[in-house]
């Protein structure tokens, strides 16, 4: 198990027969990056907003896998699982699977509250999590707005960069990102709320994007007019301008 911080700070821990009774190891402040290190290709891996707390963060020791002593209640969807830590190994369980993390917790107002985070599988290095994970905790900075577009900020659960009555009467409009290393542009997500024209093409640094390839995109239709998605396949750490044409 690899655990990092988006700041860069990563160590590693392990299963081992002799694991100390004290952590010597220097652990990240806040870390909220954790990754399976398995012997498949792909490993699996969480990013939790910056702000998340994890606990359990030392060696474990081996032998404890010849007992089932996992809590039996994966996957969290399935019917009749309390907790209940498992006596035999009648399903698959979350089987060790530590640290234990107590994410950003989040409220909508409407006696509802939420966490976000990242799950996913990868054969990239921990460095390349770090960079993900500080793409989505340090966005670039959108500037020079081109046309009657309001930028709102970045929706961190969503990971997406929102803007507000975007698309009018306009031929286009557009935006620069100041993309730098310590703030990336990973497949960047654009909303464009309240619309009234469809996108027809997108230009990134004056080269036309082709759909499909270079990006996807999505509209839902409301009372207020078009809320369109965009999700560009691209990454950069320098200064990006975005063109949105709707003619």
């Amino acid at each position: 198990m690899r655990y990092a911080q988006w700041l860069n700070n990563a160590i590693k821990n392990c299963l081992t027969n002799k694991p100390p009774a004290k952590n010597a190891k220097r652990i990240p402040e806040k870390p909220n990056i954790q990754r399976h290190n398995f012997t498949s290709r792909f490993d699996p891996f969480i990013i939790f907003e910056p702000g998340n707390e994890m606990e359990y963060l030392n060696d474990r020791d081996i032998r404890s896998l010849q007992n089932y002593g996992s809590c039996n209640h994966w996957p969290v969807g399935e019917p009749n699982c309390d907790g209940r830590v498992a006596q035999t190994g009648d399903r698959p369980t979350h089987f060790l699977g530590f640290p234990i993390s107590d994410p950003v917790i989040r409220e909508d107002g409407k006696n509802r509250s939420h966490w976000a985070g990242l799950y996913g599988m990868t054969d990239k290095p921990i460095a390349e999590l770090v960079r993900l994970g500080r793409a989505g905790a340090r966005p670039p900075a959108v500037r020079g707005l081109k046309g009657k577009l309001v930028y709102t900020g970045f929706d961190t659960p969503q990971r997406a960069f929102v803007f507000e009555n975007s698309l009018g009467n306009e031929d286009s409009v557009g935006w620069e990102w100041a993309a730098s290393l310590d703030s990336p542009l990973i497949r960047p997500v654009v909303i464009l709320n309240n619309g009234t024209a469809a996108v027809r093409e997108i230009v990134l640094n004056g080269k036309i994007l082709e759909e499909g390839r270079d990006y996807q995109l999505g509209e839902v239709k409301t009372l207020e007019g078009i809320r369109t998605v965009i999700s560009l396949n691209f990454e950069s750490e320098q200064k990006t301008i975005v063109e949105l044409k709707t003619k």
